[in-house]
């Protein structure tokens, strides 16, 4: 929709302002020329864009390729994606938002499917961030899994790590079609480039063909022994606009297993003793509502009271 935003350069300069909307043409200004002191006001016409990805080819599976952006293929639905991935990091690093929120843990089986205890509790924070993921480059370096003599740590990707050059060098990417002709939806699918073996996550980004909006990621964890590729570890990333505007992570799970190590087992030992699941925990959490955060008041430029003069 239509609006009006202030922007402030730090210094006098040449500019120009990058538009970017979910589901409209990006625009990009003409150069602007900002005089100390003076500001000046600019007309940006973001053009609406009727079924976005509704043209995209599905491409073959055996067309998996690095860096999306700069592939035909790939382009226009990670251009979509992106947008959305943007505006929910900028919610978050802005702190726009207050989000009541209900997180829960789960003790599930082995397959899963059965959960066997669950406790939940409500919290007010002031970021949807699914994951506290580390730094993407050392993602890129260590893998998805850090283990120590403690057990293993599973990392899920936040906002940060999905933007990365890291992330998309790391993987390759393809056009999928959902398994429903009449899906309103269209996925674009990655996993691990070949011969990259670190414990990795392979999954779909999964966006609106008519909006571009992106509307969830689903996730498996790869290149992990213990976990057959049958497993249910990995996770999902609920996407949405609340009214106020903002994107958000409105929802998201992490399921990692539970691995049971046989008596006096060692690395290297026959498949048939070799660690097993015994079952499953998930973490997850639901944004239930959201309230604005009203702006920090302006500062005082005359603190102590009194004439300046």
């Amino acid at each position: 929709s239509a609006g009006d935003f202030s922007l402030r350069a730090r210094v006098a300069g040449t500019y120009r302002i990058r538009a970017e909307v979910v589901g409209r043409a990006t625009v990009t200004s003409e150069p602007l020329t900002l005089v100390g002191g003076r500001s000046i006001e600019h007309r940006v016409v973001v053009a609406a864009r009727i079924g976005v990805l509704s043209a995209v080819p599905v491409v073959e599976r055996a067309q998996c390729r690095t860096r999306p952006g700069d592939v035909a293929e790939t382009a226009a639905i990670w251009e979509e994606a992106v947008k959305s991935l943007r505006a929910a990091a900028f919610s978050d690093q802005q702190r726009l938002l207050r989000f009541n929120v209900l997180r829960y843990t789960r003790a599930m089986d082995r397959k899963g499917e059965r959960t066997i205890r669950e406790t939940s509790e409500r919290h007010t924070v002031y970021t949807s961030a699914p994951f506290s993921a580390t730094d993407p480059n050392v993602l890129s370096r260590d893998g998805y899994v850090r283990r120590d003599l403690l057990g293993s740590l599973y990392y899920g990707p936040d906002h940060a790590a999905l933007l990365s050059d890291a992330f998309t060098n790391d993987h390759c990417f393809w056009v999928l079609q959902p398994l429903s002709q009449f899906s309103e939806e269209i996925g674009l699918a990655f996993e691990p480039v070949e011969g990259r073996e670190l414990p990795e996550i392979r999954g779909t980004f999964w966006l609106d063909r008519s909006t571009g909006e992106l509307r969830r990621l689903e996730f498996r964890y790869a290149n992990i022994p213990e976990v057959d590729a049958d497993s249910t570890a990995g996770g999902r990333i609920l996407f949405s606009r609340v009214a106020s505007g903002p994107w958000i992570a409105s929802e998201w799970s992490i399921r990692v297993p539970v691995i049971q190590l046989p008596r006096n087992w060692k690395p290297g030992q026959s498949r048939s003793s070799k660690p097993r699941i015994n079952g499953y925990t998930e973490a997850g959490a639901r944004v239930l509502s959201t309230s604005v955060v009203p702006p920090p008041p302006p500062p005082d430029e005359h603190p102590h009271g009194g004439d300046p003069s």
